[in-house]
């Protein structure tokens, strides 16, 4: 099969199964208890433990590789899922008490006020990004995206329907001057939450792809 034909059979049922959750969350979300998107509810715990096992399987296929540019690959990939881990839980914020309690809405958190070592998340965020740049240069990275892109295993529809995600999540939120009032406040952070877990679960969709692209080429090198 060539790599166009296996691309081709991947990407259609993905965009399928995307706009399918998307309107079934759509559907579903009015129909949930309030309590399901708050923070810290059932919905946000899945996300961020989603995000913690990609960044934990990052780690994993690091320690797995052979190959040394793989291994520094997956050491940049894996401090962003846990970065975004840390965000969805409002970098610590959650865990502590709350500053208010909606009916609708559930508790509300701030790391602004709440966490003394706020102002240093910028910075230490900043840090992280200097590193990773400079690691993927200087590990000549770019072979690797060259690699993914021949094989027609670099995941730009996974990337691409991610940022579709971001701006539907944003209008639930009521940005761009949009907003999904007739599915009411708690319908409306329901859909939010449902749908950033449908993103989350396409990023993690993409590593899968780009591992099995790697672990081929890999052996590849191997037997070749």
């Amino acid at each position: 099969m060539s790599a166009y034909i296996a691309s081709r059979r991947f990407s259609l049922p993905l965009v399928f199964c995307f706009l399918a959750a998307l309107i079934a969350s759509y559907f579903i979300a009015p129909r949930l208890p309030a309590t399901f998107g708050w923070e810290n509810g059932p919905i946000e715990n899945l996300q961020a433990a989603l995000l913690l096992v990609g960044g934990l399987w990052a780690f994993r296929l690091r320690a797995a590789s052979t190959e040394p540019r793989y291994r520094k690959f997956w050491l940049l990939i894996a401090p962003i899922w846990l970065a975004m881990f840390a965000r969805e839980l409002s970098w610590g914020a959650v865990l502590l008490q709350p500053l208010d309690v909606s009916a609708i809405t559930g508790p509300v958190f701030s790391s602004t006020k709440q966490l003394w070592y706020k102002p240093a998340i910028a910075p230490a965020l900043l840090l992280l990004l200097l590193l990773g740049i400079g690691s993927f240069i200087r590990n000549r990275q770019t072979l690797t995206v060259s690699e993914l892109w021949r094989s027609r295993s670099l995941p730009l529809l996974q990337i691409a329907l991610f940022v579709f995600v971001l701006f539907a999540s944003a209008i639930a939120e009521g940005h761009m001057g949009m907003n999904l009032d007739e599915l009411g406040e708690a319908g409306a952070q329901n859909f939010e939450e449902l749908v950033e877990l449908c993103g989350y679960l396409l990023l993690i969709c993409a590593q899968w792809r780009v591992a099995r692209c790697l672990k081929q080429l890999q052996f590849s090198f191997h037997s070749g």
